[in-house]
């Protein structure tokens, strides 16, 4: 009798459904090693923010601490009767722990990297120029310099009524209120400075022209201002009056004999307007110029005057025009002189007492544009601070993390940041 042939209930070969078991079993073990591939990747990538952002944290440390410094190194410099400046804190690359600190300056000409603090009074007041200084600005026409003037308050045309939009009369408070005038577009704005360091980065030449166009927030500060007391404590004296007073500051100050023969002077070139016409009618050399500048006044005021040492080249052309701004721009000292004795030099008998309205030499706000680089190549931080040193003392005025400004030296990367001094431990460990 014959038996009937077994056939599997799922009615296929053996050998197709052990294939077919392999195959499943081969889709489930690429999808675990997908799955833990994924899973370590999110925890790399979790290593790796974790890591940059404990690296950010004491780069931001450091530059507070750079900062308090900076400020009492500044202070030591008022209280001893001599200008804004630094003398123990080092700009070039201070290593605090695992961290390099720099303090990056601006070249008036745009072209190099230059490290130190940044003189506001190189800038164009917003509230107080006037408006030849306002339209000296690059990129200003007159119907937008009188608009502004409209909208801190001064006397408004018909031109500027319609410009101005939204509120208007009052001081600006922020650079950027200066969007809210019609006429400023972005690029008007903003420039090609994108990443605020004041050189031309690749990408950045929007124009061709192979220089680097600063923008009016740039160009522009909100307030500049000189003391308004004399080292000693008191008001400042007027170069209008030549009288016991100016007599007494000049003996004090130069010494008796040459003192009273700088008073003659100054009593037969009398009247003045400016310091500069003063200083420059007195026959002085540069140590007595450094001497009296502090203690003098003028009709030129203590608000707005332009910094001739670290004013921008294209500013300064169409302020002075371009033979006086060239012989200025050839005599500038290398370091930042408190006094306009090197001013004077490059000056002509006429052009002296015109400049003397819209010029000055030394700055008492200052700005400090200072990055922060980890030497584990991943964070960095940038800190912007405005000190005013006006009132004897350093003001802490404006205080903002400016990481979203971009990083800043042209030609490399927070891994392997260039243009460094070579001796700086930052240096040695990339």
């Amino acid at each position: 009798m014959n038996r009937p042939q077994h056939v599997p209930r799922s009615g296929r070969p053996a050998g197709l459904r052990s294939g077919m078991i392999y195959v499943m079993a081969l889709v489930v073990v690429t999808a675990i090693a997908g799955i833990t591939m994924v899973m370590a990747r999110g925890t790399a990538v979790t290593a790796e923010a974790t890591r940059f952002h404990v690296e950010q944290v004491a780069c931001r440390l450091a530059a507070e601490g750079l900062l308090r410094a900076m400020v009492a190194d500044i202070d030591r410099r008022l209280e001893a009767g001599r200008g804004p400046g630094l003398d123990q804190v080092p700009t070039t690359g201070l290593v605090i722990g695992e961290v390099t600190v720099l303090v990056l300056g601006r070249d008036p000409d745009r072209r190099h990297q230059t490290f130190g603090l940044i003189h506001e009074a190189g800038l164009v007041d917003l509230n107080h120029a006037p408006l030849a200084v306002l339209m000296a600005i690059p990129g200003l026409d007159r119907a937008l310099a009188e608009a502004i003037i409209s909208y801190r308050g001064g006397p408004p045309t018909t031109d500027t009524q319609r410009t101005v939009i939204g509120r208007s009369g009052q001081p600006f408070e922020h650079l950027e209120e200066l969007r809210l005038l019609s006429e400023v577009t972005d690029d008007l704005f903003f420039g090609e400075d994108r990443n605020r360091n004041g050189l031309l980065d690749p990408g950045e030449d929007l124009n061709g022209n192979g220089l680097l166009d600063p923008g009016l927030r740039d160009l522009c500060t909100l307030e500049s201002r000189e003391p308004a007391l004399a080292p000693d404590g008191r008001a400042r004296r007027p170069v209008m009056m030549i009288n016991r007073t100016m007599r007494s500051l000049l003996v004090d100050t130069l010494g008796e004999e040459r003192g009273n023969a700088a008073y003659t002077l100054a009593l037969a070139g009398q009247p003045f307007a400016t310091r500069f016409g003063f200083l420059a009618a007195l026959d002085l050399d540069d140590l007595e110029i450094a001497a009296l500048w502090p203690f003098l006044s003028g009709e030129e005021g203590r608000l707005g005057l332009i910094d001739a040492w670290s004013c921008d080249n294209g500013l300064l052309h169409n302020l002075v025009g371009p033979e006086m701004a060239a012989r200025i721009i050839a005599a500038r000292p290398s370091r930042p002189p408190q006094d306009p004795a090197w001013l004077l030099a490059a000056l002509t008998g006429d052009e002296i007492e015109r400049a003397g309205f819209i010029l000055t030499s030394g700055s008492h706000r200052l700005r400090a544009d200072i990055l922060a680089i980890h030497h584990g190549g991943r964070g960095w931080a940038r800190l912007d601070a405005t000190l005013d040193c006006s009132g004897g003392r350093v003001r802490v005025l404006r205080l903002q993390w400016a990481d979203q400004d971009g990083w800043p030296l042209v030609g490399s990367t927070p891994g392997r940041p260039a243009g460094l001094d070579p001796a700086s431990a930052l240096w040695s460990r990339q």
